[in-house]
């Protein structure tokens, strides 16, 4: 008993240590390792509290059993006094004397020894059931310190987590400075470290460079370059503003010329347009190739490999970067002031526009070319709801992605066939249908055969007349195709020409005006380029049956022989059709120049060759015209009678249906017709002789 007190007071007075003091922490914005060992030592001393209230415990515990084993004890050993006090008792009393006087001595001796007993048992229980009480009380309060410690402990590591992840996000995103690494080059690179859509920096621009990331659409890392989304933002900036970009990476914004061109030029990368209208209709573009040169190239446009739903529109490829105070494109008129003073692309002028007025839903009735435009969509007077462009590193991975893409598509397609083929299969019997297919291919290997044979033959044959024919064309030919028409040839066609050396062919024209037309020029599709070298003009080019120039020789051969008459047959992109004819035209030979000789003007199209008589003909490598430029490198590279320089230009380029928008003087002109604007865009013309 007295070593269990002794332990219980040693216990309370040197074995538990004062509550752990309240800890100052200071959050160091460059040491997270601190903050991890304040956590670790916090966690100790609550684990050193826990251990010291498990001993204790166990110590009260100890002292209850102690406690009534006491009781117990001291029981037993009363029990015993009054035994042997009764033995006592009975021994001193003489033999004889009656009970009655013996009893009141033993009942007294009785109850002064039990209030002796009960007086020694109380005391000890007293003492036992006040250290009992003491222990509690400091185990409660053990328990309460031990809550407030895990509460401060708990509350001290949800601080030091949140500052941890806030120190993260700052070394992260924070500008690159000595200690720290820049940060991802590009969208992509972020999207590799799993992270969501916004507006991050990119390393590989000037510090502070942002953009919106895309990390949803088509697998995600795209590098946001242009958004337009509902007008916020004018789009009609200058040339230093388009170059270093404008707007809120949240919303509309341009990223700007030069960071585009950074991006652009340190490895490959593929553009993505995505394009929605105002029905809610949605559509993209993708080209594999994209790249801007620097300012010094007038960051010009690099692009190819088109492939998605929207149509190729942006067209542009090797164009000039144009805004409203520079204008870079090709035409001679400024594309960027007539349309919408937005900075694009320009050539002569596209059929896309991405960067243009922000004109709402104006359905099919906005103004022409000048909105939101991408002409393959929705045409050239709709403007668009919304648009983005998005640019991602072209990898191997992408680039097997889009070819896996293909195949699955294909591979869909061949299941299709494959099940409808099988479908059709299964309702004929197997055996019929093999034995029908083997008597087919026999059938197909024999006629096949035989067909092979009669084409050798056939092909013998046919080279042997086209020689004889060759022959008795070259022995009979008639000079020109007039003489073919007063010989009873009435089909207009491809004839050999007897008045030029052996083979020379042209075609006749027998039905305008009379017939008996001899071509010596024509256009009609611009299947033929025009922008050749002097000796193809003279030799010829072209194909008889469509686009030729008969060549300057044997124009020269056949106007020497006797006077002709030159009639020039027109027709405009409206089928409108007219003409002009000389009554005399013939050409020199080639060491005057192949000079024309031209006069005599009548009909409907105005005279636009009387300018060009006694001129030298002139191509793209001999300069023979009065300018002080080089007209036919100037103006279309085709080959012409040119003075300084043409009102007309029949050889000139074929732009197609460009109306008065085609650029000055490069087109198949006829000024006495349609103006110089409009007549670069002629749709057929041809050049035609006749006898006079």
């Amino acid at each position: 008993m007295a070593n269990v007190l002794l332990l219980a007071a040693f216990l309370l007075s040197n074995s538990f240590p004062t509550r752990a003091q309240d800890t100052s922490i200071i959050i160091s914005t460059t040491n997270t390792e601190a903050l991890e060992r304040q956590i670790a030592e916090t966690r100790e001393e609550t684990g050193r509290l826990q251990n010291q209230v498990d001993r204790l415990s166990s110590l009260v515990e100890t002292l209850l059993v102690q406690e009534k084993k006491c009781v117990s004890r001291v029981d037993r050993h009363s029990a015993e006094v009054s035994s042997e006090k009764d033995r006592s008792a009975r021994s001193l009393v003489p033999t004889g004397q009656t009970t009655t006087n013996t009893e009141a001595p033993k009942r007294r001796t009785k109850e002064e020894t039990g209030r002796l007993n009960n007086r020694g048992r109380s005391k000890k229980v007293d003492r036992l059931s006040s250290l009992v009480e003491t222990l509690l009380s400091r185990v409660d309060s053990l328990s309460a310190e031990l809550s407030e410690e895990r509460v401060r402990g708990a509350q001290l590591e949800r601080n030091l987590t949140r500052r941890i992840q806030e120190l993260e996000i700052q070394r992260c995103c924070a500008e690159p400075t000595i200690e720290s690494p820049a940060p991802p080059a590009d969208c992509a690179a972020y999207k590799s470290s799993g992270l969501t859509s916004g507006v991050y920096p990119l390393g590989s621009l000037p510090s502070g460079v942002q953009a919106y990331c895309d990390m949803e659409t088509a697998g995600g890392g795209w590098t946001v370059i242009q958004r337009r989304l509902g007008g916020s933002v004018p789009f009609n900036r200058t040339w230093e503003e388009y170059k270093l970009g404008f707007g809120n990476k949240d919303g509309e914004y341009w990223l700007g010329n030069e960071n585009i061109h950074l991006l652009t030029n340190q490895k490959e990368y593929s553009l993505r347009i995505e394009l929605q209208d105002w029905e809610g209709n949605q559509t993209f573009a993708e080209y594999s190739t994209f790249r801007v040169s620097d300012e010094s190239d007038q960051y010009r446009l690099h692009i190819s490999g088109y492939s998605g739903t929207a149509g190729d529109s942006l067209d542009n490829n090797g164009g000039r970067f144009s805004t409203v105070d520079r204008d870079n494109d090709v035409s001679n008129i400024d594309c960027s002031q007539l349309y919408g003073q937005g900075g694009w692309w320009y050539r002569s002028c596209g059929n896309s526009f991405l960067n243009g007025p922000y004109l709402g839903n104006c359905g099919n009735t906005c103004p022409l070319s000048r909105g939101v435009m991408w002409y393959h969509w929705r045409g050239g007077s709709y403007s668009l709801k919304s648009v983005s462009m998005k640019i991602r590193e072209e990898t191997d991975r992408i680039r097997v992605d889009r070819l896996s893409s293909k195949v699955d598509s294909l591979g869909s397609s061949l299941k299709s066939v494959s099940m409808k083929i099988r479908e059709e299969t299964d309702r004929v019997k197997v055996d019929r249908l093999s034995s029908v297919v083997e008597t087919l291919q026999s059938q197909q290997s024999d006629l096949t055969s035989k067909v092979d044979r009669f084409g050798d033959r056939l092909r013998d044959q046919e080279t042997r007349l086209q020689s004889q024919l060759s022959i008795l064309k070259a022995f009979h030919a008639e000079a020109d195709c007039a003489a073919y028409k007063s010989s009873g040839q009435t089909t207009s066609g491809v004839y050999t020409l007897g008045s030029l050396p052996s083979g020379v062919q042209a075609y006749c024209d027998m039905d305008t005006a009379g017939g008996g037309w001899t071509v010596i020029q024509r256009r009609q599709d611009g299947s033929v380029p025009f922008n050749r070298t002097w000796e193809e003009y003279k030799l010829g080019f072209g194909n008889k049956s469509g686009e030729y120039w008969l060549g300057n020789e044997n124009i020269h051969l056949l106007t020497n022989q006797k006077d002709y008459v030159l009639r020039i047959d027109l027709q405009d992109w409206e089928e409108k059709q007219t003409f002009a004819e000389y009554s005399t035209f013939r050409v020199s030979g080639e060491s005057d120049g192949y000079r024309l000789h031209i006069s005599g003007y009548s009909g409907t199209a105005g005279d636009s060759m009387a300018h060009n008589n006694g001129r030298r003909f002139s191509t793209v490598d001999r300069d023979n015209d009065v300018s002080s430029s080089h007209c036919s490198q100037q103006y279309g590279q085709g080959g012409w009678w040119f003075r300084a320089c043409s009102w007309s230009l029949l050889n000139g380029h074929y732009l197609g249906n460009c109306g008065n928008s085609c650029p000055f003087r490069q087109g198949v002109m006829w000024y006495g017709w349609r103006g110089v604007r409009y007549s670069s865009s002629l749709k057929s013309v041809s050049m035609k002789l006749r006898p006079a």
